[in-house]
């Protein structure tokens, strides 16, 4: 018998676990069809197909489909949240994951066979370390690919800060958030989000768009890496730059007795709780496995309490409360106006750049104009200012987009978008 939840099938390869695949259909969206494979997927027969059983499921009403519960051809999303522990070779230490935690909404575009870029909107929410980290993923083979693009945008709501910047000196390591100390100001001595007695700190936000060239690039340019990918997480302080770097693909043996005693002789430093967000993090010298009683039996191989993160397991009285907290802002930027993905005669801005540029009309736009078809292409719609304001008095924003390699120009009821254009 065979599950959509790869964590209750039985091969022992995690990419080999999945059973099913679904898809909107693209002819009527009403109805998500799944595929499944019958045939234990590490076998030398099996042949990958998914076409065993197929069915299709009908949606009443169709909003209640989420982007993150179907595959798509020309997107993917994923979402949960990250924990990070950042000891190394202390067996007996607090254990407590919560030295960062993250959640994260992570797209990937698609154009036909090939990944087009990849979006990573990360939600900081809880740093109780005193050591500081960056954090973000490994992708090798991306360093060798010319004509990448990597645009950064950094949002600090306590303080108000907005920091972008394009990544231009890149390896395999590509930093989505730098500094975690300055991205998540502690409201303690030296933590933020982890002490009861302490006041909340509002969430960080960063947001990393990786733009791959010639409209996409196969898999294997980067090594085939598919989510999760292989988060990493560098601790250093200030007396010695780097002490260590921590993976989300490794496990570590530096355990406790405890765990030990009872079968365990491993366990990551980075956990990642797929599709499982409002995750409520241990307070200070509180270890993960007493927070959450089940997170032993899990690492010990019951398969059972595969989900020992929810709330039934939890210990109230030992996690931090969950920190509530969206990106309001109603118009941003990941860009400066200095830092374009194309050459040409207009500005991507942030909001409060634009009062600096003439006003922008549709008369102003070339419906044929190449930069900024590959702007949209890149981007998909993007606002445009008209007459000083971002919206009409209709309460409707203006936006462009491509229409058959046409830009086009279109208004939408409460539009919000993240992306300006303006002429000079």
């Amino acid at each position: 018998m065979y599950s959509t939840d790869p964590n209750l099938n039985r091969e022992t390869v995690p990419s080999l676990k999945e059973h099913s695949v679904n898809f909107r259909s693209s002819s009527n969206p009403e109805f998500i069809v799944y595929g499944f494979e019958d045939i234990r997927r590490t076998a030398p027969y099996c042949d990958h197909d998914f076409n065993d059983l197929v069915y299709s499921i009908k949606s009443s009403p169709v909003d209640a489909f989420v982007d993150n519960s179907y595959n798509s051809y020309s997107k993917q999303r994923y979402t949960g949240t990250i924990l990070c522990e950042d000891l190394k070779n202390r067996p007996n230490a607090d254990l407590d994951y919560n030295d960062f935690v993250v959640e994260y909404n992570i797209v990937e575009h698609y154009n036909d066979d090939k990944i087009k870029s990849i979006d990573f909107k990360l939600k900081g929410l809880n740093r109780g370390a005193s050591f500081n980290h960056d954090f973000g993923v490994s992708m090798p083979g991306i360093e060798d690919i010319d004509g990448l693009l990597i645009y950064k945008e950094t949002y600090i709501q306590k303080t108000g800060e907005i920091s972008t910047e394009t990544i231009d000196n890149y390896s395999q390591f590509i930093p989505l958030i730098k500094d975690n100390k300055s991205f998540l100001p502690p409201n303690s001595f030296y933590s933020t989000n982890t002490v009861l007695t302490d006041s909340k700190v509002l969430p960080s936000f960063s947001s990393v768009r990786i733009i791959f060239p010639d409209g996409g690039i196969d898999r294997s340019r980067i090594n085939n890496r598919y989510f999760p990918y292989n988060f990493y997480l560098k601790v250093y302080r200030s007396d010695n730059p780097h002490m260590w770097t921590l993976y989300s693909d490794k496990s570590y043996t530096d355990i406790s007795t405890d765990l030990k005693n009872s079968g365990v002789l491993s366990k990551k430093k980075i956990l990642i709780l797929e599709e499982y967000t409002n995750f409520r993090c241990p307070i200070e010298k509180q270890p993960l496995r007493k927070c959450y009683y089940k997170f032993k039996p899990f690492l010990a191989g019951d398969s059972r309490f595969s989900g020992w993160y929810t709330t039934s397991f939890r210990k109230d009285n030992l996690v931090f409360p969950y920190v509530e907290g969206e990106d309001t802002r109603d118009i941003d930027s990941i860009f400066d106006f200095d830092k374009l993905p194309v050459s040409g005669n207009f500005y991507v801005c942030c909001k409060n750049n634009v009062t600096n540029f003439t006003d922008v009309n549709w008369e102003n736009i070339d419906s044929q104009d190449d930069n900024i078809k590959e702007l949209l292409a890149n981007f998909g719609k993007i606002a445009i200012k008209v007459n000083s304001e971002y919206i009409d008095i209709n309460n409707k924003y203006n936006y462009i987009y491509l229409d058959n390699n046409t830009i086009t120009l279109s208004t939408q009821e409460n539009e919000i978008s993240r992306y300006l254009i303006t002429y000079t």
